[in-house]
């Protein structure tokens, strides 16, 4: 029996008139009895499609209805498929129920809220943070927030695309390149229609965030060894200077002495003064193998203003003084 024979079945006991027509993926219903009692009439017809459901409930399709409202006449039964179709748009927000109604679509005038961006700056900083449970907390929360408080899809779509407005111009502002976020956003919205819930909407944009999280991450992790590789070049290039420093170094890269000296000690597991170290008593090894200079010069070459200062330097470094070396 096809599902328009069920329903003929199943209404025929309490309405006069009954028709169906049927497409690929959707039924309408159109019924009409003469109650005088238009809420019995409602009752009614939400009792047989609730029936209807639980026939269908272990089928291999989703069975939504959307019911419109009651008219008197049928040059406006137009009207009611109108709001049955609108009715049915508000699964959107309510994934976990089957049947809608017009009591689910509450128009509100939300101009005011369009320009709300609190919460953005907290989402940055847990995305910075790498914090992807806090990411999704706060997802969770933002969520909530438009899916309870407003029932109106285009809103919750204007929302969302402000909140990845301010995430976009973040990264710009970074100097991250995020063309391949922009287009995934463009094509998104192009086909809104896809997103049949506001779960499926939120799981997009719980992806998304993870892609900007891992983007903002790679880019510290890239800047951090910029920053590192930047160091140890200007220490290649000054390590002669006596009067080399970690300020001067870290004037050289924009960033703060703590700052970088904390950065170089996590990424090179050594000490910036090591690095120093290392490179001006490797420089001296190869002066003492390969020329006659004396070790007042070497010194003076590798950035020591004391020869014994060096000596004592080079001896810690190497187990044996210059002159054993040599």
């Amino acid at each position: 029996m096809s599902m328009s024979d069920t329903i003929k079945e199943l209404f025929n006991e309490h309405f006069s008139l009954i028709h169906t027509l049927t497409s690929f993926d959707e039924i309408v219903l159109v019924i009409a009895h003469n109650y005088s009692n238009q809420k019995y009439f409602y009752n009614a017809s939400y009792e047989l499609l609730t029936e209807l459901l639980q026939l269908y409930k272990n089928s291999f399709f989703e069975l939504n209805i959307g019911i419109g409202n009651i008219v008197k006449y049928l040059w406006t039964l137009s009207v009611s498929y109108s709001n049955a179709l609108k009715s049915l748009e508000y699964r959107f927000f309510f994934p976990q129920k089957n049947i809608f109604t017009l009591g689910d679509t509450i128009d509100n005038d939300y101009s005011a809220e369009l320009y709300e961006v609190s919460g953005h700056e907290k989402l940055i900083q847990l995305l910075c943070e790498n914090d992807l449970d806090g990411v999704e907390k706060w997802i969770l929360s933002f969520s909530e927030e438009l899916t309870q408080n407003y029932k109106n899809k285009q809103f919750i779509f204007i929302r969302i695309y402000q909140l990845l407005g301010h995430l976009l111009k973040f990264l710009c502002d970074m100097g991250i390149r995020s063309n391949d976020m922009e287009k995934d956003i463009i094509k998104t919205y192009q086909h809104l229609d896809s997103f049949s819930t506001s779960t499926e909407i939120f799981q997009w944009l719980s992806s998304l965030c993870q892609t900007i999280s891992d983007k903002i991450n790679l880019s510290a992790q890239s800047r951090q060894e910029h920053v590192c590789t930047a160091t140890i070049n200007y220490i290649h290039q000054h390590y002669q200077d006596n009067t080399l420093c970690l300020n001067e170094i870290a004037n050289n890269v924009h960033i703060s002495p703590a700052h970088l000296s904390a950065l170089f000690k996590k990424q090179r597991q050594q000490n910036i003064s090591d690095v120093i170290t290392d490179i001006r008593i490797e420089t001296a090894c190869n002066l003492l193998k390969n020329t006659n200079l004396s070790l007042k010069e070497i010194s003076a070459k590798v950035g020591y203003s004391n020869q014994y200062y060096f000596s004592s330097c080079f001896k810690k470094k190497t187990g044996q003084t210059p002159s054993s070396y040599r």
